[in-house]
């Protein structure tokens, strides 16, 4: 399981810190996704766009959460009067010299924020364990047979686990690379070819030349852990 550390806040559940990473570990912000009411926007001073004020209050509680993360996290790096906008793609406008990421599952929500020098980007995802008509639906679309056969092999590892860590992988990669790659990109551009269960590290080659930064052939190691029992967190951070 991650490793933990407690930071107070003024609701009724506090953050968490998880660390990610064997080497030079990333901070991220945890926060479980409880008790909701539209009213904390107004109360925590959390921007509210007008697209989310017309969702359901699920999507609300899940947005809500995921900027409430972010802001602790820009606040752990010294920024505390940035107003987390949304851009076209519906990604976090992170303030100039700063790289981010926020995501969230029915549970919990998590945000990472970290000045861009030396880095030029940063994705994370969470992910619970599928039920069946996910687990069918990751098969068709996000990880193939071939790379499902390379994770099993890995008998240190439940292959249910190894699954869902690949499936994150990819959209934590996806989000850290967005930005260079300047376009979406479907998830057959990297492939699986190695997990480590004791380093907690999955391997992905991309497939196709996305960009000068990732070219066909270029391997990303993609940091995963548990945050709850059948709860997956990745990150990359290149």
């Amino acid at each position: 399981m991650a490793s933990f550390d407690g930071v107070k806040t003024g609701l009724a559940d506090s953050f968490t810190n998880i660390w990610l990473g064997d080497t030079n570990p990333v901070p991220v912000v945890l926060a479980p996704i409880t008790a909701f009411d539209p009213g904390l926007f107004e109360k925590t001073g959390i921007f509210l766009p007008e697209q989310i004020s017309r969702s359901v209050p699920k999507r609300q509680a899940e947005f809500f959460y995921g900027r409430l993360c972010a802001r602790e996290a820009l606040r752990a790096i010294g920024v505390t009067d940035h107003v987390l906008a949304t851009g076209r793609s519906r990604e976090p406008l992170w303030p100039a010299g700063v790289i981010g990421s926020i995501s969230h599952n029915d549970e919990f929500s998590a945000a990472v924020a970290l000045r861009k020098t030396p880095y030029s980007g940063i994705g994370i995802d969470i992910e619970s364990f599928f039920d069946a008509p996910k687990r069918e639906a990751v098969f068709n679309l996000a990880v193939t047979a071939q790379e499902y056969a390379r994770l099993t092999q890995k008998r240190e590892i439940d292959p249910e686990l190894s699954l869902v860590v690949a499936f994150s992988a990819k959209e934590s990669f996806f989000k850290a690379a967005f930005h260079a790659v300047g376009a979406y990109f479907d998830f057959d551009a990297v492939s699986v070819t190695d997990i480590c269960a004791q380093r907690k590290v999955i391997t992905l080659e991309v497939a196709d030349d996305l960009c000068a930064q990732f070219k066909r052939g270029t391997t990303a190691q993609i940091w995963f852990d548990l945050i709850a029992p059948r709860t997956v967190i990745t990150g990359f951070r290149w």
